[in-house]
């Protein structure tokens, strides 16, 4: 016959025993869950500081209106100049070329009314220049007809011959005392005996 007591003992043993592990694993289980949280519920340590946000801005930045300023003169630099000379060959000086130049007449003594028309009995003033380097300076003015009623052509009305002391020359031909027909006339202008210039004119009613 078996004993069924002992049997059902040994089982209740085993059942115990499992019930046991079961209890010391889940209190295992829950201390290891526990510890962390009652270790930082503890800790006294200052919590690190957040690290500083840096934040960087762009500005940009508006021109300032430019405002009207007084003028600034910069005085001029004086930059010393050196001047080299250029050396050209010498120029050929012409010689003094013989001759009466300038001729003109006028209506009166300084020359400053120049005219080429006169009344019959009005003086004429002649004005010109000389120029001999043979300083004989020999002058002779003939006044002549070109084309006037009763006298040929080439009819000398005056023939004087001068030696001039002066450069400018200045004479006149009065003939107030014995007028002049009305017509064309001329004044021939010569140096040592060379015909040097024509001066034509007019006597007019």
């Amino acid at each position: 016959m078996e004993n069924k007591s002992s049997s059902e003992g040994a089982k209740e043993s085993k059942i115990s025993q499992n019930v046991l592990i079961a209890i010391i694993g889940a209190a295992t289980t829950i201390v290891a869950a526990i510890i962390p949280f009652v270790l930082n519920r503890n800790d006294t340590s200052p919590s690190p500081t957040p690290a500083p946000l840096i934040i960087t801005a762009i500005v940009t930045a508006t021109p300032l209106p430019i405002l009207p300023t007084e003028t600034v003169v910069i005085p001029p630099t004086e930059v010393p100049f050196t001047f080299t000379p250029t050396l050209e060959p010498p120029t050929a000086t012409a010689a003094a070329q013989e001759g009466i130049f300038n001729g003109f007449l006028a209506s009166d003594i300084k020359g400053v009314f120049t005219t080429n028309k006169y009344k019959p009995d009005q003086v004429i003033y002649l004005f010109f220049d000389i120029n001999d380097p043979s300083n004989k300076n020999v002058i002779r003015i003939v006044w002549s007809v070109v084309d006037v009623k009763g006298f040929l052509p080439g009819a000398v009305r005056s023939d004087i011959t001068d030696v001039a002391t002066v450069k400018n020359y200045r004479t006149l031909s009065n003939h107030s005392a014995n007028p002049w027909p009305a017509g064309k006339y001329k004044v021939d202008l010569y140096l040592n005996d060379n015909l040097q210039q024509t001066i034509e004119f007019e006597i007019i009613p």
